[in-house]
Protein backbone atom coordinates (compact mmCIF):
# COMPACT_ATOMS: atom_id res chain seq x y z
CA UNK A 1 0.00 0.00 0.00
CA UNK A 2 1.39 3.29 -0.11
CA UNK A 3 0.61 6.66 -2.02
CA UNK A 4 1.95 8.70 -5.37
CA UNK A 5 1.57 11.64 -6.83
CA UNK A 6 -1.29 12.10 -4.80
CA UNK A 7 -3.17 8.60 -5.54
CA UNK A 8 -3.67 5.64 -3.77
CA UNK A 9 -2.22 2.23 -4.11
CA UNK A 10 -3.40 -0.90 -2.94
CA UNK A 11 -0.38 -2.92 -4.19
CA UNK A 12 3.31 -2.44 -4.29
CA UNK A 13 5.20 -4.16 -7.00
CA UNK A 14 9.39 -4.33 -6.23
CA UNK A 15 11.49 -5.85 -9.03
CA UNK A 16 14.97 -6.74 -9.45
CA UNK A 17 17.83 -7.15 -12.36
CA UNK A 18 20.15 -9.34 -12.21
CA UNK A 19 23.43 -9.13 -15.02
CA UNK A 20 26.02 -11.48 -15.89
CA UNK A 21 28.14 -12.68 -18.69
CA UNK A 22 27.30 -15.50 -20.59
CA UNK A 23 28.26 -18.13 -20.59
CA UNK A 24 29.42 -18.15 -16.95
CA UNK A 25 31.89 -20.71 -17.88
CA UNK A 26 33.84 -22.07 -20.97
CA UNK A 27 31.33 -24.01 -22.52
CA UNK A 28 33.78 -26.17 -24.61
CA UNK A 29 36.40 -29.12 -23.71
CA UNK A 30 40.31 -29.06 -24.17
CA UNK A 31 41.34 -31.28 -26.34
CA UNK A 32 44.26 -32.38 -24.43
CA UNK A 33 42.63 -32.93 -21.39
CA UNK A 34 39.58 -35.50 -23.42
CA UNK A 35 42.43 -37.45 -24.72
CA UNK A 36 44.59 -37.58 -21.10
CA UNK A 37 40.91 -38.83 -19.95
CA UNK A 38 39.72 -41.11 -22.45
CA UNK A 39 43.64 -42.43 -22.67
CA UNK A 40 43.30 -43.62 -18.56
CA UNK A 41 39.89 -44.94 -19.05
CA UNK A 42 41.60 -47.41 -22.02
CA UNK A 43 43.81 -48.29 -19.28
CA UNK A 44 41.11 -49.72 -16.42
CA UNK A 45 40.08 -53.23 -16.14
CA UNK A 46 37.48 -54.05 -18.03
CA UNK A 47 35.13 -57.33 -18.35
CA UNK A 48 35.18 -58.32 -21.68
CA UNK A 49 32.39 -60.15 -23.08
CA UNK A 50 30.48 -59.51 -19.87
CA UNK A 51 28.18 -62.46 -19.82
CA UNK A 52 25.96 -61.46 -16.47
CA UNK A 53 25.98 -63.03 -13.45
CA UNK A 54 22.95 -63.92 -10.94
CA UNK A 55 23.89 -64.26 -6.91
CA UNK A 56 22.60 -64.48 -3.96
CA UNK A 57 22.49 -61.58 -1.52
CA UNK A 58 22.40 -60.98 2.00
CA UNK A 59 22.93 -57.39 4.05
CA UNK A 60 21.37 -54.96 6.18
CA UNK A 61 20.59 -51.57 5.31
CA UNK A 62 19.55 -48.71 7.60
CA UNK A 63 19.76 -51.76 10.60
CA UNK A 64 17.22 -54.16 8.68
CA UNK A 65 18.32 -57.18 6.94
CA UNK A 66 17.81 -58.54 3.81
CA UNK A 67 18.33 -61.94 1.30
CA UNK A 68 17.16 -63.07 -2.10
CA UNK A 69 18.62 -63.33 -5.60
CA UNK A 70 20.06 -60.89 -7.91
CA UNK A 71 21.19 -61.00 -11.81
CA UNK A 72 22.91 -58.56 -13.50
CA UNK A 73 22.28 -59.04 -17.03
CA UNK A 74 25.29 -59.15 -19.90
CA UNK A 75 24.46 -55.37 -20.57
CA UNK A 76 24.54 -54.08 -16.90
CA UNK A 77 20.53 -54.26 -16.34
CA UNK A 78 19.82 -54.82 -12.62
CA UNK A 79 17.49 -57.21 -11.63
CA UNK A 80 16.03 -58.20 -8.10
CA UNK A 81 13.91 -60.89 -5.65
CA UNK A 82 14.60 -59.68 -2.40
CA UNK A 83 12.71 -60.28 0.88
CA UNK A 84 12.82 -56.91 2.26
CA UNK A 85 11.49 -54.05 -0.56
CA UNK A 86 13.48 -51.07 2.04
CA UNK A 87 16.52 -52.49 0.15
CA UNK A 88 15.73 -53.04 -3.65
CA UNK A 89 17.02 -49.15 -4.52
CA UNK A 90 20.13 -49.23 -2.82
CA UNK A 91 21.26 -53.01 -4.42
CA UNK A 92 20.06 -51.87 -7.49
CA UNK A 93 22.31 -48.86 -7.27
CA UNK A 94 25.48 -50.81 -5.96
CA UNK A 95 25.15 -53.73 -8.26
CA UNK A 96 24.13 -51.23 -11.22
CA UNK A 97 27.25 -48.94 -10.34
CA UNK A 98 29.40 -51.75 -9.99
CA UNK A 99 28.50 -53.32 -13.17
CA UNK A 100 28.85 -49.89 -15.33
CA UNK A 101 31.91 -49.24 -13.92
CA UNK A 102 33.35 -52.25 -14.94
CA UNK A 103 31.80 -52.99 -18.34
CA UNK A 104 34.09 -52.50 -21.64
CA UNK A 105 32.99 -48.78 -22.89
CA UNK A 106 30.93 -48.56 -25.92
CA UNK A 107 32.46 -47.86 -29.42
CA UNK A 108 29.08 -45.76 -29.77
CA UNK A 109 29.12 -43.22 -26.71
CA UNK A 110 30.18 -39.50 -26.91
CA UNK A 111 33.41 -38.33 -26.49
CA UNK A 112 33.67 -36.69 -23.05
CA UNK A 113 33.75 -32.70 -22.46
CA UNK A 114 36.03 -32.16 -19.83
CA UNK A 115 38.89 -29.24 -19.53
CA UNK A 116 41.95 -29.06 -17.18
CA UNK A 117 40.94 -27.53 -13.69
CA UNK A 118 44.12 -25.83 -13.09
CA UNK A 119 47.78 -24.57 -14.70
CA UNK A 120 49.09 -27.48 -12.19
CA UNK A 121 51.09 -30.15 -14.17
CA UNK A 122 52.87 -31.12 -11.17
CA UNK A 123 50.59 -32.45 -8.28
CA UNK A 124 51.54 -35.22 -6.85
CA UNK A 125 48.46 -36.94 -8.01
CA UNK A 126 48.44 -35.37 -11.33
CA UNK A 127 46.61 -33.51 -13.33
CA UNK A 128 43.44 -31.98 -12.50
CA UNK A 129 40.28 -32.26 -15.01
CA UNK A 130 36.39 -31.78 -14.54
CA UNK A 131 33.61 -32.39 -16.45
CA UNK A 132 31.82 -29.67 -18.50
CA UNK A 133 28.24 -30.23 -17.47
CA UNK A 134 27.51 -33.37 -15.77
CA UNK A 135 24.77 -34.00 -12.50
CA UNK A 136 27.52 -34.74 -10.84
CA UNK A 137 30.12 -32.34 -10.44
CA UNK A 138 32.83 -34.72 -11.43
CA UNK A 139 36.59 -34.21 -11.52
CA UNK A 140 39.16 -36.79 -12.01
CA UNK A 141 43.31 -36.48 -11.80
CA UNK A 142 45.36 -38.16 -14.15
CA UNK A 143 48.72 -39.00 -13.40
CA UNK A 144 50.81 -41.29 -15.53
CA UNK A 145 48.05 -42.19 -17.83
CA UNK A 146 45.79 -43.69 -14.95
CA UNK A 147 42.79 -41.47 -13.01
CA UNK A 148 44.07 -41.33 -9.18
CA UNK A 149 41.32 -39.37 -7.73
CA UNK A 150 37.89 -39.31 -8.75
CA UNK A 151 35.16 -36.53 -7.00
CA UNK A 152 31.55 -36.70 -7.34
CA UNK A 153 28.87 -34.63 -5.85
CA UNK A 154 25.68 -36.92 -6.00
CA UNK A 155 22.89 -35.01 -4.43
CA UNK A 156 24.10 -33.74 -0.96
CA UNK A 157 27.01 -36.00 -0.36
CA UNK A 158 30.25 -35.82 -1.98
CA UNK A 159 32.64 -38.55 -2.38
CA UNK A 160 36.58 -39.12 -3.28
CA UNK A 161 38.19 -42.13 -4.09
CA UNK A 162 41.86 -42.18 -4.36
CA UNK A 163 44.49 -44.62 -5.24
CA UNK A 164 47.39 -44.35 -3.86
CA UNK A 165 49.02 -47.40 -5.43
CA UNK A 166 48.03 -49.62 -8.47
CA UNK A 167 50.51 -52.38 -9.21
Amino acid sequence: KGTHGGKKYTETRDFATLAFQWPLISSGGDKEAITLFENALAKRANWAKFPGFTAAVVGHVDGRAFGGTARVAAGGDVSLDIDEKHAVEWVKDQLGSMALHRRAPSPKRARPVLRFADQDDEHPLGRLLTFVGGAMASSYRVRDGEITVVNRAIGPQHMTITVLDNR
